[in-house]
């Protein structure tokens, strides 16, 4: 909340409001996500605040939604029902981790949030799937609370329906993760068809609900789009090519280098430690565990506050997402402690709760393939699902289910804690908390969207929206070819060129740069002659050889403005000259 209405990067953010502004100007990109959630745009205003309050409330409900389900069908399948204090204490646990991919990046909702929200879809319609497979199974003189076979329909449709809507979801954020989810479906619902001994009636319930739901979410999403399934084809061609011109996204799954360093971390070892002794105390039943827990909870939090109360204001985000790390590697430690004097699934077997556990597991790591980062650290935002996981392996002793809810609760707060002081890309929060003149409002949107900013951003965001009015900029084509610069394009109340982000600093920015402003002038032939310029010669990411390559030069455009990129290089605003005064 402290960071809500803090700061604004202008290169991944920027392009994302581009795309929640104006969804059509996704030329040449894989990027789905901006007709989804244009309607949400409009609704609030351009509101970019609301904007970023709307995709965490919806992050945070999905994956409270998660972990309901996980600590209910979890421990049902022990023939016990869920007490209300546990299915709550999980639930707003597994809510909290909602925030795990917003805490170190863009919090303006993206293709990471789409695909994020469907994972969260997905991993409930497979609780629920596996729960209706297993109460399907619960033999006649089974208890009344481990169901029958005589289960209703929505209790078996439900499931499977979820796993078609997830899986369209996550796909329309990112097609990697999309695919990824596909796989798992597949293997899964095989695998829980194969484990049913009602096969022939539950087979029907799997594929007919997996198609009914992933059919209607792509009629909801064609629908959005406002194309058919050629136009999809063509766009992800489209997308495919420049990915492949730009040779930077091309791999989708990688072998990262474990950053191991941050498992040292004194506040991370001590969060450790603490649900360590939780889980100990809840075992043994000894208190005084449980007071070394608390004692070792108040040093975590403490070691958390000087991080951020660091003199460089910077946080170790790498460590705290190592941190997550410790989640299944701690289920998987207790697990096994929690399977005596247990009730066995009706037909001897754990073959479902296995489905479910490595299905759960696997999900990070499908929320990031194709994910330009290392793997490792990317994952660790998905980290609620190896959380839904946990809870499923410990539910056999509810007591060490809420112990194990608790002690990630207490790794959640820390990795918080730590956030407070990040902003992607962007100056930290931290300025404002410590002298309020180094801080300011402006306006950072044609809709007159307003954030607070370093004061110096705060200066050039009211020059810029002077120069939007003075120029009458609404709509105005603007070629970027500084690399980074795509928020500027829509502070100015401009439409791109080309693509809505031109991505410079890859070995074929050029190339792919060309052939994207290329089919932009085929749709919309003189585009270029009627386009202003960003440029800045000083940017990491510039493509100097664009203009040329286009049969343009410096000559051809005057300066109109020059201003300080939030990156710490100056960017020029360039204007066309007329064509009678053309140098070239």
């Amino acid at each position: 909340m402290t960071r809500l209405g803090w700061g604004l990067d202008r290169t991944d953010e920027g392009q994302y409001l581009l795309l929640l502004a104006h969804p059509e100007d996704s030329r040449s990109t894989v990027f789905l996500f901006g007709y989804l959630l244009h309607p949400l745009f409009v609704a609030l205003g351009g509101s970019i605040v609301g904007l970023r309050l709307v995709g965490a409330a919806i992050s945070v409900l999905l994956a409270g939604v998660l972990g309901f389900t996980a600590a209910r069908t979890a421990t049902r399948r022990h023939g016990a029902e869920p007490t209300r204090a546990s299915v709550l204490l999980v639930t707003i646990v597994t809510a909290g981790f909602g925030l795990g991919p917003l805490l170190y990046f863009p919090l303006t909702p993206s293709y990471n949030t789409l695909a994020f929200w469907g994972g969260c879809l997905w991993a409930t319609g497979l609780l629920l799937a596996a729960d209706s497979t297993r109460r399907l199974d619960a033999p006649p003189d089974a208890p009344a609370r481990t169901g029958s076979p005589t289960i209703t329909l929505r209790q078996t449709w439900l499931g499977p329906v979820l796993l078609g809507v997830g899986g369209v979801v996550a796909f329309a954020g990112k097609a990697t993760t999309g695919a990824a989810i596909a796989a798992l479906t597949v293997l899964a619902a095989v695998a829980l068809i194969a484990t049913s001994t009602h096969r022939a009636r539950f087979i029907a319930h799997v594929v007919g609900g997996i198609s009914v739901g992933g059919g209607a979410a792509l009629v909801a999403l064609m629908a959005l789009v406002g194309h058919g399934p050629r136009w999809f084809v063509d766009f992800y061609t489209a997308g495919a090519r420049s990915v492949s011109l730009l040779q930077g996204h091309e791999d989708l799954v990688r072998l990262d280098p474990f950053v191991i360093g941050g498992l040292v971390d004194p506040p991370i070892m001590t969060a450790v430690s603490a649900i360590c002794l939780m889980l100990a105390a809840a075992v043994d039943g000894r208190r005084w565990l449980g007071i070394l827990a608390g004692a070792s909870a108040f040093l975590a939090i403490a070691a958390a506050a000087l991080t951020v109360m660091d003199a460089s204001g910077e946080s170790t985000s790498p460590v705290a997402m190592l941190a997550w790390w410790w989640i299944p590697a701690l289920a998987v430690v207790v697990g096994p402690l929690t399977r005596s004097n247990t009730r066995l699934h009706p037909s001897g077997r754990h073959v479902d709760e296995v489905i479910v556990v490595l299905a759960l597991a696997v999900l990070p790591l499908a929320y990031v393939v194709g994910t330009n980062g290392n793997y490792w650290i990317a994952q660790s935002r998905a980290a609620v699902f190896w959380v839904a996981a946990g809870v499923v392996v410990l539910s056999a002793r509810p007591a060490i289910q809420r112990a194990f809810a608790t002690g990630v609760a207490l790794l959640l707060l820390v990795v918080t804690i730590t956030s407070l002081g990040y902003s992607y890309r962007y100056a930290s929060p931290m300025r404002g908390w410590s002298d309020a003149e180094a801080t300011g409002p402006a306006v950072v949107s044609p809709e007159g969207a307003e954030l607070r900013l370093t004061a110096e951003d705060a200066d050039t965001s009211r020059r810029l929206a002077g120069l939007a009015r003075e120029h009458d900029l609404d709509g105005v084509p603007i070629l970027d070819v500084t690399g980074a610069s795509p928020g500027y394009i829509r502070q100015l109340g401009g439409r791109p060129v080309g693509s809505s982000w031109l991505l410079g600093g890859y070995p074929g920015s050029t190339a792919a740069a060309l052939e994207a402003v290329r089919t932009h002038e085929a749709e919309d032939p003189g585009v270029l002659d009627r386009a202003w310029v960003l440029d800045a010669p000083q940017s990491r990411r510039r493509i100097p050889e664009l203009l040329l390559a286009l049969g343009r030069t410096e000559d051809d455009y005057e300066v109109v403005a020059t201003f300080r990129h939030h990156l710490g290089y100056d960017v020029k605003l360039l204007r066309p000259r007329v064509a009678g005064n053309r140098a070239s």
